[in-house]
Order: structure tokens, then sequence, then C-alpha cells
């Protein structure tokens, strides 16, 4: 049993190698220094920071027509390149309309007749669905 070397001693015993001593790296002067790159770096996050809190979003689910979102999606598929997107375009619609008040009752009173319409299919809708559960 005395003949058997434990693997804690054969570890000890072994002969490691020898590596050179490493010199200092210097980066070459035309580069940016770490700091520099650290600095880039926080002040990035800083303005997207205050981007985030200067157009902050909130997810909806908007239901539209049919045949209106398929126009509104070959709109804005129309200027993908642009990143125009459904919401995006919601959004710059509703800043033209606040900026144009000659405007807006007509495009209210058109929303408002969609509105009632909605209600009508709605109550018929509820009405046809209690019909089928008698």
């Amino acid at each position: 049993m005395d003949d058997k070397v434990s693997a804690r001693d054969r570890l000890k015993r072994r002969n490691r190698p020898v590596v050179e001593e490493r010199k200092p790296f210097v980066a070459p002067e035309n580069q940016p220094s770490i700091d520099s790159e650290n600095q880039e770096l926080k002040d990035a996050r800083i303005n997207a920071s205050k981007n985030k809190s200067i157009q902050e979003t909130e997810h909806t689910t908007v239901r539209l027509e049919v045949k209106l979102k398929q126009r509104l999606d070959k709109l804005c598929s129309k200027h993908k390149k642009d990143k125009v997107t459904r919401e995006t375009l919601f959004e710059a619609l509703f800043i033209y309309l606040e900026g144009h008040p000659e405007i807006q009752d007509e495009i209210l009173a058109e929303a408002q007749r969609r509105g009632t319409i909605r209600a009508k299919l709605g109550v018929r809708r509820r009405a046809q669905a209690m019909l089928k559960n008698e």
C-alpha cells in the first residue's frame, strides 16, 4: 500500500511548463484608448436613456376594419425602408391633426360615425351569440 502514490502527490511532483514573462502591451497611438471607448459607451447609454424617456411607448391593440388594415399595411410597406409602421403613421396623423384644428371636426365626425356602426355591430353579435346558446 505504501507503493501507491496519491493523486495529490502526483500533481505536486508534476513538472510544470515554463512560460516566458509577459511584456506589457502598449496600444498604438492611432487606436482609441480603453478609457475613451468606455466614455463613448457611457455617452451612448446616457443618450439612449434620454431618448427612451422622451419617446416612451406602450403596447396597445387596435381593431381595424379588414380592408382598411390592408390599405394601411400596403401604404406602410411602400415606406418600409423609411421605418414607417402603422404605429408611427397613427402618431404622425394625430400630431398633424392636433396642429390643424380646421380639419378636426370633420375627422371626429367620421370617428363618431364609425363608433356608432361598431357599437351596433357589437350588439348584433352579442344577440346572435345569445340566440345560438339557447
